[in-house]
Parts: structure tokens; sequence; C-alpha cells
């Protein structure tokens, strides 16, 4: 998003562009700053405004359970920047440290994963292996659960219902947004394991 100003929206508009998928991930320019994402909360507003000027449709990727997120609050307070900036869709996952990054050598300092775990998982992959979350402050269960919650917040806002409707494009465009909504209000979505 530091690259994105109104002529490059411009031409990619003319170029065919409807659609960017852009990586929020969180709410504060102290996350983003832990996450060194290399960006600013201003460059992130202001890449969603020039896409809605130019009718192209967004999606933001959201993360929960992040080591500097202490309390439930704190997770709600960041999602209120994620309703501001109104994307077209939102992806919101639970943060899952991965070996060789930074974020999971943190993870090992905090006891929270080994990376000898993985080691063991890689030379003998099994089904039930169980991703590591930042257990410091929430529950696998917890963490699943607010995800399935601010899913629900995002998708069924009046103003969010009623934008899907005006841009729906075809009948088999209805069927699928309907299908998904039925997954995410009746919580059907496949479970990942988290330890």
């Amino acid at each position: 998003v530091d690259q994105i100003d109104e002529e490059l929206m411009d031409l990619a508009y003319q170029a065919g562009c409807r659609q960017l998928h852009i990586g929020v991930e969180t709410g504060t320019q102290e996350g983003l700053d832990f996450l060194k994402k290399g960006v600013t909360i201003g460059q992130l507003t202001r890449a969603f405004n020039l896409a809605h000027k130019y009718n192209i449709r967004t999606i933001a990727d959201w993360m929960i359970g992040m080591p500097f997120e202490k309390s439930m609050d704190d997770i709600d307070r960041n999602f209120e920047f994620l309703l501001d900036l109104d994307p077209f869709y939102a992806q919101i996952n639970v943060l899952q440290p991965f070996p060789y990054t930074e974020l999971f050598s943190q993870a090992e300092k905090a006891g929270i994963d080994s990376l000898t775990r993985w080691q063991k998982w890689c030379a003998n992959p099994q089904p039930e292996f169980e991703r590591t979350i930042w257990s410091e402050f929430f529950t696998a269960n917890e963490l699943t659960s607010k995800s399935e919650e601010l899913y629900r917040k995002f998708y069924f806002r009046l103003e969010y219902v009623g934008k899907s409707i005006t841009h729906l494009m075809s009948y088999r465009d209805f069927k699928r947004k309907l299908k998904g909504a039925s997954r995410i209000f009746f919580n059907s979505n496949k479970k990942i394991r988290f330890k």
C-alpha cells in the first residue's frame, strides 16, 4: 500500500483491475510496526479510499491473537479499524507463528512452541498435528470463537448486506453469497486444530 497513489489506481482501473487483495493484518501503528509491515495506518486508509473511489473491490486480510493483543477489548478496538476501511470482503485468521520466522523465534523464547516439535512432524507428518497460536493471553478456543464472532460482525452489518445485494452479478453469485453467509451464521467451517 505504500506504493498506491491516485495515478497508479487510475492506471490499474484502466488496465482492467477490479479487485485488490491487501494484507492489513491489524489496526494500530504499534501492530504494523511489530509485524514490520513497513506501512502506516494513513497509507492503508489512503489505499482503501482510492480503491473505493475507482470502484475497485478490496479484500482485507486480518489477523487476531497478536502478542500485543492482551484482551478481547484490544482485539475489538483493532477490529474497528477494519470496519472503518470498509473492504468488500474480509478474511479473518488466527495468528500462527511458523518456523524460521522472527515471530516464531519470539514464540520459542516465550515457551509457546519449539522448532523440535515441527522437525518431528516434518520427519513423520500426521494429520492430527496442531498448529501453534500465541497462547500467552488466549486459548485456541477463545480465538477461534472470536474470529467467528468477528466474521459475523463484519458480514452481517446492515450496510454490508445492502452493498452486497446491490453488487450481485448473477444468480450463481447470489447462491455463492448465500452459501457463504450460511457457513458463517451456522458456524459450519472446517476447524483447524490449534495447540
